[in-house]
């Protein structure tokens, strides 16, 4: 298969059906090879644009149901190794997709923690019954409301203990694409250095 042929699709999060229905169709007929990397949500756009509940300036923390389930983030410079060596030794992943996590033992009751230790303050915590976020969400899908819906299913998928998605670490191969996953306290502490804190 030629270079110029290979696929590195930009699905980064999740794992996308459709796109990678087609890709598997097309290298089954030699016409490209691909690779396609999931590692979850970024780990740090997600605690600055404060989906995973957090409002760090405000030193306030809205947690999702009991706050202990597992999931799969990474960080975008994990990932940026991730793709760094996929590029560059694309044998061992080539035609399949390869799932990463950056970040061990990621609940948000975890990150809270993390944040309360690196910043020395304590958090004002809310909790929100994740349940309902789901209900509602469901709700807005049935009035043609699909962006207030996706996003109540994707907190959903990644907060409620008896019905998300987002803890993946069966599939996890970090050591493949040369990645090693780092605790939650130094991810959070990686995080908080970027931005000058």
């Amino acid at each position: 298969m030629s270079p110029h042929y290979r696929m590195f699709p930009t699905e980064f999060v999740g794992d996308k059906v459709g796109v990678r229905k087609y890709l598997e169709e097309n290298a089954r007929m030699g016409k490209i090879a691909w690779t396609a990397l999931n590692g979850g949500p970024f780990f740090d756009m997600w605690l600055n644009k404060g989906v995973a509940g957090f409002k760090i300036p405000a030193r306030k923390a809205t947690i999702y149901g009991a706050g202990t389930n597992p999931s799969c983030w990474t960080p975008l410079p994990i990932i940026a190794r991730a793709a760094v060596h996929m590029l560059q030794t694309p044998d061992a992943i080539l035609d399949r997709s390869i799932f990463i996590s950056g970040v061990k033992n990621i609940t948000q009751n975890n990150i809270l923690a993390a944040l309360e230790a690196e910043l020395g303050e304590i958090f004002e915590v809310e909790h929100v019954d994740v349940k309902k976020i789901k209900e509602e969400a469901l709700k807005a899908l049935e009035r043609g409301e699909p962006k207030l819906a996706t996003r109540g299913l994707t907190l959903n998928s990644q907060f409620n203990e008896e019905d998300g998605w987002a803890d993946f670490w069966g599939k996890v191969e970090n050591g493949v694409v040369g990645v090693e996953a780092v605790d939650v306290r130094e991810a959070v502490r990686d995080y908080l250095q970027s931005l000058g804190s």
